[in-house]
């Protein structure tokens, strides 16, 4: 089942490798410049965010161009005259997409932590504040946690699926290729826009929901009062401790990732004039 999704991870194994010695490289050269760089160690964290984010943009484009160039290359009929379907091929995409997002943030976010814990210990870096990383996760509920990771996940999934109907629509509607890949952007906006009004539709028609709670305030209460005054302002969700959340509007989410993923399966299988 799970063959593409091996497949797709070998044609990019060289890039992956060259991502994680960059990220590698670029923080040890961040390291070596703690004690050199006394008078502004924020700049680190800032340098070490910006590689974060660079890392994160060059995943996000990995993860389109897994889709694009089974659509608009050659490699379309290796893929789609296999005997799999479109559900299958669809689904090894996005396995495939979060497994190299997993990965490169393993990276990233593995020497991010690092550079904190050394920076916490270097005179003058004023983000420090006395709350170690521990106390964070012991202070956060498990509900809020595993709610956070799933919304991000969800999040993720409807955006490709999102950018994967619009090139899929895109390769059906228009043949010209070129043009194609123009109109792709145009009918991604389209449907990010008619996705964000019927959500917010269904969400003012049906307000009902349920409180997260986000913090263990009987476990660490003075913790999380001082990085309430630290981080929070008024309006902030973490100045209350609980988020509000929708039914209605995380219900309408996945019925929009079902939809989408089973109309971009049924193009792909059905549509696609190779």
């Amino acid at each position: 089942m799970f063959k593409f999704v091996k497949y797709d991870l070998q044609g990019c194994f060289k890039d992956f490798i060259i991502m994680i010695c960059t990220i590698i490289i670029l923080n040890i050269l961040l390291f070596t410049r703690i004690n050199t760089w006394t008078w502004e160690p924020q700049l680190i964290v800032f340098l070490n965010l910006a590689i974060n984010f660079a890392a994160g943009i060059v995943v996000i484009i990995w993860n389109i161009r897994l889709f694009s160039r089974d659509i608009y290359e050659d490699t379309a009929y290796l893929v789609f005259t296999t005997p799999k379907s479109g559900v299958n091929i669809l689904m090894n995409k996005i396995i495939t997409a979060i497994l190299q997002c997993l990965i490169i943030s393993f990276f990233s976010l593995a020497f991010t932590a690092i550079l904190i814990q050394i920076l916490k210990l270097t005179p003058g870096f004023a983000l420090y504040t006395g709350i170690s990383f521990s106390q964070i996760f012991s202070a956060v509920t498990l509900q809020f946690i595993v709610y956070s990771i799933l919304i991000l996940v969800i999040v993720y999934i409807s955006f490709l699926l999102t950018v994967y109907l619009s090139l899929a629509l895109g390769r059906v509607a228009i043949k010209n290729r070129k043009l194609g890949k123009i109109g792709t952007f145009g009918i991604f906006i389209v449907l990010c826009i008619i996705q964000a009004k019927i959500e917010n539709l269904f969400s003012s028609v049906f307000p009902q929901g349920f409180m997260l709670r986000i913090f263990n305030f009987d476990n660490g209460e003075p913790l999380i009062k001082s990085t309430v005054n630290t981080f929070a302002n008024p309006s902030n969700i973490f100045s209350s401790g609980v988020v509000n959340l929708n039914v209605a509007e995380t219900a309408v989410s996945l019925i929009f990732i079902a939809a989408m993923f089973y109309a971009t399966a049924y193009l792909i299988e059905n549509k696609l004039d190779l």
